[in-house]
Parts: C-alpha cells; structure tokens; sequence
C-alpha cells in the first residue's frame, strides 16, 4: 500500500519535475551549458523503458513517471533547437523514428527479445546520457542553464522509485535502470551546488555583454 501510494506520489510530482528546466531556457531564451546528447539520449532511454512497461503490462504507479517526462524531454529538445541550430528536421526525425519504434512493439512487430535487449541496453543509454554533461560541468566548472530543482527532484524521486520497484517489480533490469539513473541525476545535482556560485557568476556576466 505504502509503494503504491509512493508510486502515485511520484508520477504527480514528475509531471512537473522539468518544468523548472523548462523555465530556465525559456526564460533566458538560451541553452548555455546543455549538453544536447544528454537530452537526446534521455529520451531514447524514456521511450525503450515506457514500451517495455506497457508490453509487459506492468502497473503504472511503477513508471508512470517516465511517461511524463518523456514528454517534457519533447519540449525542452524542442526549445534547445529552437534557441541554438533551428535544425528541426533532424529533431523531427527522431521523434518519427521514437513513434514508429514504439507503434511496432505495442503491435508485436518488433520481436519482444529485442525489446527486452534494449531496455537492458539503457543502462548504458542513461549512463551515456549524463556523462557528457557531467564531464561539461566539471570542465567548465559551472552548470549553465541547468535547473537545480529539476534535479533535486529527479534525484529525490529516483531514490523513492528504487523502493517502490523492489516492492512492485519483479524485474532486474528496471531496477537497475533506476538506480543507475538516480546515481546519475545526483551527480549532477550535487554539481549545480559545488559550482552554483561561479555558474551565477557566468550568467551575471553574459547578461552585461
């Protein structure tokens, strides 16, 4: 009952959870210090892991959340092209390419051992996701745009979705999957506080130029 509840409480909170980012690059009308693989890479992960919980017809109070912010992924890639290369069509294809994956496993044309090689696969996709923008962070010593509660939350969300997959899902490779990601998430987290006050610094100077 308690993880059930818990699970419920965590797809509330994400289906705001990147409004924050969202906010950020809307706002400053930049993308300064977003790693665009990390995005990309997220939402191929999102999409792999919400079809494998459909097919596996898994309750939704499990990954509910994952649903959600897939689409806020949708609307942050579209913001970050919008703002830097204005290259849709690229962006477009890969929402195509996302739908028409997602459309061929819920139908049964794609074999369910690849869909399930995948979703082991996005272990190594959220890994590759972060990566980039971590090893950015630590180059640059600040973290751009990059929303401190967006994270928080991620990471205080992933902790939570950890209990309620041990208590709800039989399945290895989600677990996995989330704590991998929640690791991730608090790495990042963690980066926007150590470098919060040179990053405000940087801001504050781009806004003089």
């Amino acid at each position: 009952m308690v993880s059930k509840v818990l699970g419920y409480a965590i797809i509330v909170g994400s289906s705001i959870v990147k409004f924050p980012q969202i906010h950020n690059i809307w706002r400053s009308r930049s993308a300064e210090g977003l790693a665009v693989s990390m995005f990309v890479m997220e939402l191929i992960g999102y999409v792999i892991t919400v079809t494998y919980n459909i097919v596996n017809e898994f309750p939704f109070s499990t990954w509910g959340e994952t649903f959600f912010v897939t689409i806020q992924n949708v609307v942050i890639l579209y913001l970050i092209e919008a703002y830097t290369t204005k290259n849709f069509f690229q962006l477009f294809a890969l929402f195509g390419g996302l739908g028409a994956f997602l459309i061929s496993a819920l139908i049964g044309v794609l074999p369910y051992k690849i869909l399930s090689t995948l979703q082991m696969a996005t272990i190594f996709i959220f890994s590759s996701s972060r990566i980039p923008q971590i090893s950015s962070n630590f180059k640059n010593k600040s973290t751009g745009q990059l929303s401190m509660v967006t994270f928080l939350l991620s990471f205080v969300g992933g902790l939570a979705r950890i209990f309620t997959t041990i208590q709800e899902v039989d399945d290895m490779i989600i677990l996995v999957t989330f704590i991998i990601a929640t690791i991730l998430n608090g790495t990042v987290f963690f980066q926007i506080l150590l470098y919060q006050q040179n990053t405000n610094k940087i801001n504050q100077q781009k806004k003089t130029e």
